[in-house]
């Protein structure tokens, strides 16, 4: 499911956040639609830098004025919402929702972005 750098994945993807992982884990796959069987699915996320693991991911949607990828998570107070790009590999940043005003705040990177 990793991406072999000598393989042309196309241009056509179609992109989901998981809430069924093992032990209840969420994580970002991407479907290469232009590619073999073999390498149809891309495993994109499934933890932090920190080794943290995902929150479970309830919903997706493209942010077309940023040309990001949203996923919520709606765990209780762990609520957040997870920014990525849909290259690969994939940037990410989370955003957690503020425990009093219940707006969502700039929270830590899980991935150290490219240069």
């Amino acid at each position: 499911m990793e991406q072999n750098p000598h393989y042309d994945y196309g241009t056509h993807f179609l992109f989901q956040g998981h809430e069924l992982g093992a032990g209840g884990k969420g994580y970002i796959t991407r479907i290469n639609l232009d590619a073999d069987g073999a390498h149809r699915v891309t495993l994109l996320a499934t933890t932090d830098i920190n080794g943290q693991s995902l929150p479970t991911i309830d919903g997706s949607t493209w942010y077309p004025f940023s040309h990001k990828l949203l996923f919520t998570s709606e765990s209780g107070s762990n609520a957040s919402v997870v920014q990525a790009t849909p290259d690969f590999p994939v940037h990410r940043r989370r955003y957690l929702r503020h425990p009093r005003s219940g707006r969502f705040t700039k929270g830590f990177s899980l991935t150290e972005l490219a240069g």
